[in-house]
């Protein structure tokens, strides 16, 4: 603990170092992506800036963004898009221009590439935020948990990507997109529309873009976002070995890169070359430093992100270096949207993976939904059709194990609603 120490001569946040401690027995790592209260109120905020980032305890991957150039040159307003048949109308305007930018056809609606339904057995990605923007919530009217495949906003997600799928909006061979091409894609100015992990695209559109926050469902379902309250314990661990040769080097190590000096180094390069100060004393990145953290594996500037501290990067950086902020925090702060405290839902460490039955099952869940929720978007040619391949998908995941799983979790958040004596309940 006396080795890691920051600036202000303070040590660990001790909120976050609480909960290292809950999880693990003992303080043994050193978190990346740090942020509690009790951290943002060692480093403060700039007046500048406060309001923005105050946002940020909404913000979430999960969203919608538009290509504003596009938008303009057709006459789509920001109004049209923030609604189910509105955005809709508004990919058919797109289609029916047959634009091209940069010698190739715009992509009408890009649904997260491979990724789509999220990596794990979970709905992620875009069909999750979809179903989120419907207003599914992973637990009933009586608060017991439920997989987001049981919700009516999962059915609504399905069926407005199946419509996307017809009408020539979504096409198979963008199932198959990873990241980069996901990124390479914005970056073309080709994108008219994304949703799912914002994150995936870099925020590279060319030109300027535009979120709503939510698509506002025709059915006036309330769109729904769970945000977790509780103390995070960052990204990735960094441990050091009980029997390194050189524990004093190490510490020091840790303890420059955890300094006001080594963050604003590693983060953002040398000062006058990679960044400068504005007139708020906000540091903004030079283009040339703008070019190294887009090369962070050859340059290292951003390449330590393991040591990311967030609280340290609001109180000192202009938000123009972080493209993401505007459009991850709007959902959260749509006042359509149903914010609640997700906490209850948070399972302890390996608690579907320590139990060799229910981690078969998430396995076998996964590998079925990762081929089948592309088949039924892609393939399903009317409402009859749609209907039998949705049944045929409910059967299946009972038939995997979908109910015993549920009811394995949801003993685990019962017994976080007696801890946190609350009980979330579906609102839809």
């Amino acid at each position: 603990d006396s080795h890691i120490i920051n600036d202000s001569n303070e040590s660990f946040p001790e909120d976050i170092k609480e909960q290292l401690i809950l999880r693990d027995g003992d303080w043994y790592s050193f978190p990346s992506h740090i942020l509690s209260a009790e951290n943002r109120e060692k480093w403060g905020l700039p007046d500048a800036t406060r309001e923005l980032w105050e946002s940020t305890d909404y913000r979430n991957n999960g969203g919608v963004i538009f290509n504003k150039t596009i938008m303009d040159e057709l006459g789509i307003t920001e109004e049209d898009v923030s609604t189910e048949s509105g955005l809709l109308e508004a990919f058919e305007k797109v289609k029916n221009a047959g634009l091209e930018v940069n010698g190739g056809k715009v992509t009408i609606l890009l649904a997260n590439g491979k990724a789509y339904n999220g990596t794990g057995w979970q709905c992620g990605n875009c069909v999750a935020t979809l179903a989120n923007f419907f207003g599914a919530m992973p637990v009933d009217e009586n608060g017991t948990y439920q997989s987001l495949y049981r919700t009516e906003g999962f059915r609504h997600a399905m069926k407005f990507l199946n419509t996307c799928a017809k009408q020539g909006y979504v096409d198979a061979n963008q199932f198959t997109m990873d990241d980069a091409a996901i990124e390479a894609e914005c970056r073309s100015g080709r994108v008219f529309c994304f949703i799912g992990n914002t994150a995936s695209t870099g925020f590279a559109f060319e030109g300027e873009w535009f979120t709503p926050g939510v698509i506002l469902s025709d059915g006036g379902e309330t769109p729904v976002l769970g945000i977790n309250q509780k103390v995070t314990t960052g990204w990735l661990q960094n441990f050091v070995s009980k029997d390194t040769k050189n524990p004093e080097a190490v510490a020091r190590f840790i303890d420059f890169m955890s300094s006001k000096e080594g963050l604003i180094l590693w983060n953002y390069g040398e000062p006058e070359i990679d960044w400068t100060y504005n007139e708020d004393n906000l540091i903004v990145r030079t283009e040339e430093g703008t070019e190294k953290s887009s090369n962070a594996n050859v340059t290292g500037v951003g390449a330590f992100w393991a040591f990311c501290n967030q609280n340290f990067d609001q109180s000192i950086m202009d938000p123009s270096n972080d493209g993401g902020i505007v459009p991850q925090c709007a959902y959260g702060k749509n006042p359509a949207t149903y914010v609640y405290d997700s906490q209850a839902l948070s399972l302890p460490g390996a608690y579907i993976e320590g139990n060799e039955e229910m981690n078969t099952i998430t396995v076998e869940i996964k590998n079925y939904v990762t081929r089948q929720l592309a088949d039924i978007i892609l393939h399903a040619v009317d409402e009859e059709d749609f209907n039998a391949r949705m049944q045929e998908l409910t059967d299946q995941l009972d038939k995997l194990g979908l109910g015993e799983l549920e009811a394995y979790i949801d003993e685990a958040v019962q017994a976080n609603y007696k801890e946190l004596g609350v009980v979330l309940k579906a609102v839809n």
